[in-house]
């Protein structure tokens, strides 16, 4: 393949381009408003990081990653997800960070940590691609040339023109084609699509957890990624269109929770029953660590409440219970 890549601008993209601009600004209004942001926030990073590793094949469902949070030491499927949520975080609270082949070895080693000896490394041997049926389906640049690589793409990311959702289109399949890790290039590279979106978005597309959307439709995905032209306008395409998907589906979440205010609550109930929504399924130690200011004996008063008025269901017994919402 050509560096860098080059797309031409269409119909379908100007559309959702324009379509996530206007949700952009819808949710800057309604974010004024409603005290639900930050609540869908923390339940989209846990998306994000599900369905990034789950493109890559990690098995685990969103009640089994809740279960095990609560639960369980850290396995390697479990560690995949723990570790792309640090990253998240890590870009959450460093947006203005500049593109650096030091920032992405950085974000590398939070993707790897505890799972691979060659995190925070740039690959030394030539690598092959191959699709899910052990297919060729890319041979990436040599070793040798991935550090001055990675260096122009760093470059361009800084400079470049494009609307955000545009550039971290362009800027994830020149990472990927690049393919600079032994291990982990998938996820880096969405972490990577995370960071160019956060700039100068107010915070909008940290609902949007789009991966989600990528892994419901991840063979269009891979198939748009492996095409091997220096225009990639096919998958800016697929890319933006799945993030506008995304938003939408986000900001009507966000409406939904504002609207329903649930007057006969008292805002902390309603708080613990929002968590348990977004959850599924929680441990009252899961609750815990959630209201960290509020004492135990109050938080089980609470729940009892929420059982006895009908919105929670209480299964199990001693400390194997967990609440679900009716």
């Amino acid at each position: 393949m050509v560096f860098p890549p080059l797309y031409r601008t269409n119909e379908r993209i100007e559309s959702a381009l324009g379509k996530l601009e206007s949700r952009r600004k819808a949710y800057i209004l309604l974010s004024m408003i409603s005290d639900k942001v930050d609540e869908l926030r923390r339940q989209s990073m846990v998306k994000s990081a599900l369905y990034s590793a789950k493109i890559g094949g990690n098995p685990l469902s969103i009640e089994e990653v809740v279960r095990h949070a609560i639960t369980s030491p850290a396995k390697p499927h479990m560690q995949e997800v723990i570790n792309v949520v640090g990253g998240l975080q890590y870009l959450k609270s460093h947006s203005a960070e500049k593109i650096t082949t030091h920032f992405l070895l950085g974000l590398h080693t939070m993707v790897l940590e505890g799972l691979a000896a060659s995190s925070g490394r740039f690959r030394t041997e030539d690598k092959v691609l191959v699709n899910d049926e052990g297919v060729t389906v890319y041979l990436a640049p040599k070793a040798e040339d991935v550090l001055p690589m990675v260096i122009e793409l760093c470059q361009w990311c800084n400079l470049a023109s494009d609307p955000a959702p545009a550039a971290a289109a362009i800027a994830h399949v020149w990472f990927e084609k690049i393919h600079p890790f032994a291990d982990g290039n998938g996820r880096v590279g969405r972490l990577l699509i995370s960071h160019i979106l956060a700039q100068g978005d107010a915070g909008f597309y940290s609902i949007a957890p789009w991966e989600e959307q990528l892994a419901a439709n991840r063979p269009a995905y891979l198939t748009a990624l492996q095409g091997n032209q220096q225009d990639v306008t096919e998958f800016v395409e697929f890319f933006v269109t799945t993030l506008a998907a995304a938003a939408d589906a986000s900001l009507s979440a966000l409406e939904d929770r504002h609207a329903d205010t649930r007057p006969d609550l008292l805002p902390r109930r309603a708080e613990i029953l929002g968590v348990i929504r977004d959850h599924r399924m929680v441990s009252f130690d899961f609750i815990i660590r959630r209201f960290r200011a509020v004492p135990a004996s109050t938080l089980h008063y609470d729940l009892r409440q929420l059982v006895k008025q009908g919105y929670v269901k209480k299964l199990g017994a001693t400390r194997g219970v967990v609440y679900e919402a009716v």
